[in-house]
């Protein structure tokens, strides 16, 4: 079974452990970075299915290597091949600069850590705002110049200046569900984010929303069905769900890992049984000119 995954560390590495059991095989077409939502997903399928160009200024917060991925046609025939589509939706907010979905990882990493305090308010006040305001940038652009290498600062500036955070509504998300099984043709599972309490107490309220608003969003769309991981969550504390005893709210813990992984290769089966054989794929997928 070919599972094609489309996101981050958590659901690739229940996908890796149903492929070190021999029970799944886990595709990317070779492409690191992590993806964690289904605007990021649309975009990479864009790119791999469409030959849909890449912005190659901002390729340092599009792959971690800041270059476009070498995926050769064995590799991109990985898509066309696959039984089903594992998407991540994860994420309640995207960030982008002229309408290229960002990675925040790597924003976070090339800029807001290099730019310390400063960073921090930026993107705090781009989070809040959902644009970059004048005094935000005003702010942090000394800092910029001083300290971002001369490489990355073509890149860095257009994001500095022109980044905009805007909620992946119902409608984004039932867009972006709706162009990946139409143009994959293949059953598509996407995948929330666990919706757990801060180590505080306080719930995470907007993960909660969007929980409910991807099951909405994947209502009547063909081939497309959605898997909460709270689902075999119920009972565990979140020192036993979550990594670093229950204090990272972003990460599983190895534990629960093994346990979503084996739920996961429960209702990919079946949702596979459901969509009948895989059907041949009707599209022909290469790379980008």
């Amino acid at each position: 079974m070919n599972l094609f995954v489309l996101g981050s560390c958590r659901v690739h590495r229940p996908v890796k452990l149903l492929q070190e059991s021999g029970s799944a095989r886990l595709h990317t077409s070779g492409v690191s970075g992590y993806i964690h939502s289904t605007r990021e997903a649309a975009q990479r399928v864009r790119w791999l299915a469409e030959r849909t160009g890449l912005d190659r200024q901002l390729l340092p917060f599009l792959f971690p290597a800041a270059r476009v991925p070498i995926v050769t046609p064995a590799l991109a025939d990985e898509l066309r091949t696959a039984d089903l589509l594992v998407v991540e939706a994860a994420a309640e907010r995207s960030v982008s600069v002229d309408g290229v979905f960002l990675q925040k990882n790597l924003v976070v990493r090339h800029l807001v850590r290099e730019l310390g305090d400063e960073g921090m308010a930026w993107w705090r006040s781009l989070v809040r705002n959902g644009r970059v305001l004048p005094e935000a940038y005003d702010a942090v652009r000394p800092v910029f110049e001083h300290v971002i290498d001369d490489a990355l600062k073509p890149a860095g500036e257009r994001v500095l200046r022109g980044a905009v955070c805007a909620e992946d509504t119902e409608a984004d998300v039932r867009a972006d569900l709706h162009y990946l099984a139409r143009v994959v043709d293949k059953p598509l599972l996407a995948v929330t984010h666990v919706d757990v309490a801060r180590p505080d107490g306080r719930r995470m309220v907007s993960r909660s929303r969007h929980v409910e608003r991807v099951k909405t969003a994947a209502e009547g769309v063909p081939g497309v069905e959605v898997m909460d991981p709270l689902e075999i969550a119920q009972g565990w504390d979140e020192a036993a769900l979550l990594d670093k005893d229950g204090a990272d709210v972003n990460h599983y813990s190895p534990r629960f890992e093994a346990v979503l992984a084996e739920h996961m290769l429960d209702r990919v089966r079946a949702q596979l049984r459901r969509s009948g054989p895989a059907r041949a794929a009707r599209h022909s997928f290469s790379l980008p000119e």
